[in-house]
Formats: C-alpha cells, structure tokens, sequence
C-alpha cells in the first residue's frame, strides 16, 4: 500500500513498478538508521541512509556507538577497548529493553 501511494505522490519521472517498489522500501528498512536527538531529548529526530553505518554488526554489547554529525553525516566513536582486527559492532536496537523482548524484535526485523 506504501508503494501505491507513493507512486501517486511522486512525480512520473520518478515513478517505479510494484516490485521495484517494494525492493526499494526493504533496503530503507534494512539500512535505515535512526538519528538521535543530541539534546537527550526523548525524541528521534528522524532516519538517514548511511552506507558505511550498514557495515556494521549487532551486539548487545556494542564496542561504538553513532550519532548525528555536523553537516548531516553520522560519526561513529568507540566506547570501549578495541583489539586490532576486531569487528566494529553497534546496537541494533534499544539496550534498555529487556533480552526477551530484544531477541525476538531482532529476529522479526533481520
């Protein structure tokens, strides 16, 4: 249904099939970061597609974290030690909800 009401939104040159579509909103899904506010505030400030971010893998117990940078871009900072040739992992999704409800939220997304 997205897709439809997209297509009608979008003007024709930028229109796409059902299929494209539908593959274009599973790769937003996919890589879709969501931007933090910095203030602290309880609020996302909205998403960004950031190819480099997608090179990262999920931990519960993430080594980096991100956040919104100047000019529009995403940083990436380590928060703990990090051996050489160890892989850069972030959380995929809110660290303050319990395992159990983490666990199958990941599964149904990834």
């Amino acid at each position: 249904d997205m897709v439809r009401q997209a297509r009608r939104l979008l003007p024709a040159e930028y229109r796409v099939g059902l299929d494209e579509g539908v593959q274009l909103l599973a790769k937003v899904y996919c890589n879709a970061h969501e931007v933090l506010n910095p203030s602290g505030a309880d609020r996302d400030m909205g998403f960004g597609i950031f190819p480099e971010a997608c090179l990262f893998n999920h931990s519960c117990e993430p080594n980096c974290t991100w956040f919104p940078a100047d000019g529009g871009g995403l940083a990436v900072r380590t928060i703990s030690a990090v051996e050489q040739g160890a892989a850069l992992t972030v959380a995929y999704c809110d660290l303050h909800d319990y395992t159990a409800l983490r666990r199958p939220a990941l599964e149904r997304a990834f």
